[in-house]
């Protein structure tokens, strides 16, 4: 086991953690593993141009207070008695009104208890409840390279957030008085960057944000299995490298030292509709480091010592070769108290 610190310096964002990469394996928990699942609906609306107006109230006259931008999807609420206009709520929490003639409206329903046996048979949907966090459902994959890690089952969903967790919210928690600043306020304190990831944030100050939401880190099972999905792909988004649907080091990212909004990148997004699982900044999981085929009971999901090594996952926009950004393979471990530009914070709710 490794016994050095590493700060990382932006050229080796990857190449240094290369260092201490390690194989694991988990699977998720649920607090409510005995309940019945449901069988959900879900209506959603969808931009029929470039962006869709919200406004404040069902009339062509009313304020507008945001908009509805492809390809995101607005949750449908309800409508007017004349069905012209739709109550949708964003992503981003924002409830308002949007014209329906200028969107396209899809209805489906889901049975959460119906195990997922292909990425493509699942339709993405999210809920807010002060961060948007999307569903992953029940299901199984093959985790690590070639199936090293195991086959892993997951009999209850889970919601994982659907962006990394940004400066603006992580924010909220510090002004509570639950979470410390993070170690180096570039991007924290500049307005500039309320919508990129949070970084400089240690393990146990992603914890104790987790808390604070009352939410939790993911494991990194659950975690590799809402990159890949039943699929077992090896990125997001499929089998090949697509440069633009990832934040990585490139000779044009390397002139502006820092990841991107959290909400960039939409052709990247994985089977359950998360943004940067793959690039933009890794993020803590849980797990303690412990040789792969996983196993639930080794002890490397327990939280009984706090000081030993936690794994990271996804790449960072430090990575300069796709072979890091694969979500089977790269796998780096931290000890909890580093901290540095590449790592921020994703959460996952049991259902």
């Amino acid at each position: 086991m490794p016994t050095t610190i590493f700060r990382l310096p932006k050229p080796l964002g990857c190449l240094t953690l290369l260092l201490l990469v390690f194989w694991v394996n988990l699977p998720g928990q649920s607090a409510h593993a005995d309940d019945p699942l449901p069988i959900v609906t879900v209506t959603v609306a969808r931009g029929l141009h470039q962006f869709v107006n919200v406004r404040a109230h069902p009339t062509p006259d009313a304020a507008v207070i945001g908009a509805l931008r492809t390809p995101a999807e607005a949750n449908i609420l309800g409508a007017t008695a004349d069905g012209l206009w739709l109550n949708g709520q964003l992503d981003d929490g924002l409830t308002g009104w949007l014209p329906a003639d200028q969107v396209t409206v899809a209805t489906y329903t889901v049975d959460l208890a119906a195990p997922v046996e292909h990425n493509a048979d699942w339709q993405p949907f999210w809920q807010f409840d002060g961060v948007a966090m999307v569903l992953t459902p029940v299901g199984c994959f093959d985790m690590g390279v070639n199936g090293a890690g195991g086959r892993q089952c997951f009999d209850q969903p889970f919601w994982i957030d659907r962006y990394e967790v940004t400066n603006a919210e992580y924010r909220e928690c510090v002004t509570a008085g639950i979470c410390a600043p993070p170690d180096d306020l570039t991007f924290y304190s500049n307005g500039q960057y309320n919508d990129y990831p949070v970084v400089f944030v240690s393990w146990y100050q992603a914890s104790d944000y987790a808390e604070w939401r009352g939410c939790r880190l993911p494991t990194e099972a659950e975690w590799e299995y809402a990159a890949r999905g039943p699929a077992n792909l090896l990125f997001p988004w499929g089998n090949e490298f697509v440069p633009e649907n990832v934040v990585f080091l490139t000779p044009i990212s390397s002139s502006y030292p820092s990841p991107l909004a959290v909400d960039s990148r939409p052709a990247g997004v994985s089977w359950v509709g998360a943004y940067h699982l793959s690039g933009n900044v890794f993020e803590w999981t849980r797990s303690i480091y412990a040789l792969y085929p996983y196993d639930a009971a080794d002890g490397r999901e327990s939280l009984a010592d706090l000081t030993v090594p936690r794994i990271q996952r996804g790449g960072s926009w430090g990575c300069g070769s796709e072979i890091y950004l694969r979500v089977d393979f790269y796998r780096p471990t931290q000890w909890p108290y580093t901290t540095n530009e590449f790592v921020g914070i994703r959460l996952v709710c049991s259902y």
